[in-house]
């Protein structure tokens, strides 16, 4: 399955949820092209809360999911965009860390879960292939 395919599942799930809309829009009238902006912002605030949740809770045995959620938006450099405004630069070094830390320490290779590692793998291709591309 190529990334585009993945990308319109993905989107249509998120659409049929009611988290995503979808608008058409033409670019220059020669290009038309349809994008999916946020429709329940409250999905988005509470998937922030978790992502913050996560990272600054000290000691705390995260899930599988969590972990997942975390390490997929450090991945994906959004993790300062959608949850670190109005934090101080502190704080905000703090959470990247964290965040940084739950990837590439391995938190995912704890136990002997054979669904973590697979995420772990997952992930570490993704972070690799971006510095690598980039």
């Amino acid at each position: 399955m190529q990334l585009k395919q993945v990308r319109e599942r993905i989107a249509k799930g998120l659409v049929d949820k009611g988290v995503l809309r979808t608008e058409k829009h033409s670019f220059y009238g020669v290009f038309d092209m349809a994008t999916h902006p946020v429709a329940d912002h409250g999905v988005k605030v509470r998937l922030a809360q978790r992502v913050l949740m996560g990272c600054t809770g000290k000691g705390a045995m995260l899930t599988l999911r969590q972990t997942c959620l975390i390490s997929a938006c450090h991945a994906a450099n959004v993790i300062d965009s959608a949850c670190l405004r109005g934090r101080s630069f502190l704080e905000r070094e703090a959470i990247l860390q964290r965040a940084d830390e739950l990837l590439r320490t391995g938190a995912l290779y704890r136990g002997d879960d054979p669904k973590r590692e697979m995420v772990a793998a997952v992930l570490t291709v993704f972070c690799r292939l971006d510095s690598l591309l980039y």
